[in-house]
Parts: structure tokens; C-alpha cells; sequence
């Protein structure tokens, strides 16, 4: 009797607007990743012949834009090229206007890191008072 076992871990959420398969079309390598659905999907397929002249150029700009802001950090000098391809996977370029608050998308949880490639950026404490007016006392909230 022979067993086959597969352990699999989740690595990325995908959702509407992201892209599944670019990297391996813009970096021409092998596909490393199994993809399934955890709730009904509809996705726009794009076969390499047609991605290649109508969204590869696009696609590459983008990609190197992800390495050179990579590379440009110290952070990330002793990465290999493989590695580099892994970080630009799930890293994300933005861009934010002048007093743009940047809140990440989970509301404040520890659950992603910012970079800052150009500009300033600067830290806001607030804090949250609860004034009870009976009782003339002052008490912070959590």
C-alpha cells in the first residue's frame, strides 16, 4: 500500500482585481503555485498568446518597478533572484497624496509592513478620551 501525501498551506488570499499567473508569463518560469477556490468564482482568462502583446508590456513595467524598489532597500541587498521573485509576488507598489492618512486594509491589526521608498512620512499618536462630565474625571480608551 502506497500513500501520497501532500501537506498545503495557505500562502495568499486572492480577490477581486489581483492576478493569478502574471509572474510566471512576465518571468517565462514554471508555475510553483496550485490555485483553488474557497467561494464561487468567475475569473477573465487570458491565454500568453494574447497577455504577451496586449498587457506584458505593462505587466513587465511593473514587475521591474517591484524589483528596482526591492533592491534599492538595504532590507533586501543579500536576496538571490529567486528570492526577489518570491518578495515581488506578494509585495504591492503605492503611491499616497500629500496628507493621505496610510491605513493598512485589516484597520490598524500588525499584519503588514510599509516601506518607504521616496518622501517623508510621519508618525500621529491619537488618543482616544472618554470625558465624563458627572463625575469631572478624564478616562482613556482602549
Amino acid at each position: 500500500m502506497s500513500l501520497n501525501i501532500t501537506e498545503s498551506k495557505v500562502e495568499t488570499i486572492f480577490g477581486p482585481g489581483d492576478c493569478i499567473g502574471d509572474v510566471e508569463i512576465v518571468e517565462n518560469c514554471y508555475r510553483t503555485h496550485t490555485f483553488i477556490t474557497t467561494s464561487h468564482c468567475e475569473l477573465l482568462i487570458m491565454f500568453k498568446h494574447d497577455f504577451t502583446p496586449i498587457l506584458k508590456p505593462f505587466m513587465d513595467k511593473l514587475w521591474d518597478d517591484k524589483k528596482k524598489a526591492l533592491k534599492a532597500l538595504d532590507y533586501f541587498t543579500f536576496l538571490d533572484e529567486e528570492q526577489v521573485v518570491s518578495a515581488c509576488r506578494v509585495g504591492t507598489l503605492k503611491q499616497f497624496e500629500p496628507l493621505e492618512t496610510i491605513y493598512s486594509e485589516d484597520k490598524g491589526s500588525l499584519t503588514n509592513v510599509h516601506f518607504v521608498l521616496s518622501g517623508e512620512c510621519v508618525i500621529l499618536q491619537c488618543i482616544n478620551m472618554k470625558l465624563n462630565l458627572d463625575a469631572a474625571n478624564v478616562l482613556p480608551v482602549a
